[in-house]
């Protein structure tokens, strides 16, 4: 027998966090050090790509993660009654969005005895699809607050960070991944300065994203170890 079959689900779940991360990781300090070894159009260039490897991660990384967390939650076999209020909509959204634009009393009533069966219902979810971590492909703040919700995570550690993911990562990326003309450097009043400078932010920019990107896995590494998913 295989030492990962051997391990329990909570060390398999910290395995595959950890081991998502560590390749995103790697793929972004190439792009880091592309940026400190470039100068002028090479730079602005190395930038650009550096900006929407640095989003691509950033989005797939939280959803991958979560992903993760509630494939980890079905192995559980809780019953839904024993979850918090967020994971019992997980569990009933797609008859939620079954029905969302019926107007059938009958559809209604099916819902409404869907949800009286909790005690007797296993948490189970599809985690295919994207009608339940749903970045929309544009993981800005309010997307992201709404997936922390979703799960019962804290969101006090993100919440002064939504400028920087909103106006400094995601507007940035936007334009470039939308084709508009963007650039880091001003050329019309370039000099060293200003190039140094440039690097600076970015790399403040790519230290405090791999920063989030590891606080929400150690925060749902956390959630699993002191099961805050459960109710009261």
């Amino acid at each position: 027998m295989s030492s990962e079959n051997t391990k329990n689900p909570l060390e398999k779940l910290q395995k595959r966090l950890d081991k998502d991360f560590t390749w995103r990781k790697k793929e972004l300090t190439i792009a880091r050090s592309n940026i400190d070894g470039s100068t002028g159009e090479t730079l602005n260039f190395n930038l650009k790509v550096a900006t929407t490897t640095l989003y691509s991660h950033w989005e797939g990384f939280i959803k991958t993660s979560s992903i993760s967390y509630l494939d980890y939650l079905n192995k559980k076999k809780y019953i839904l009654s024993d979850f918090k209020n967020c994971f019992k909509i997980l569990h009933f959204t797609k008859n939620i969005l079954e029905i969302k634009h019926s107007t059938k009393k009958s559809k209604f009533l099916e819902l409404y005895e869907t949800f009286s069966k909790e005690n007797e219902e296993i948490f189970l979810v599809n985690t295919k699809g994207n009608h339940l971590i749903n970045t929309q492909s544009n993981l800005n703040y309010e997307v992201l607050e709404e997936i922390l919700l979703s799960l019962s995570l804290d969101i006090t550690q993100f919440q002064t960070k939504d400028n920087l993911i909103d106006a400094n990562l995601l507007n940035i990326r936007n334009k470039i991944a939308h084709g508009e003309y963007y650039s880091y450097l001003d050329t019309t009043n370039y000099n060293l300065d200003m190039e140094k400078q440039t690097k600076s932010n970015f790399l403040i920019l790519y230290d405090d994203i791999l920063t989030l990107m590891e606080t929400f896995k150690d925060m749902i590494i956390d959630a699993a170890l002191d099961e805050s998913y459960l109710a009261n």
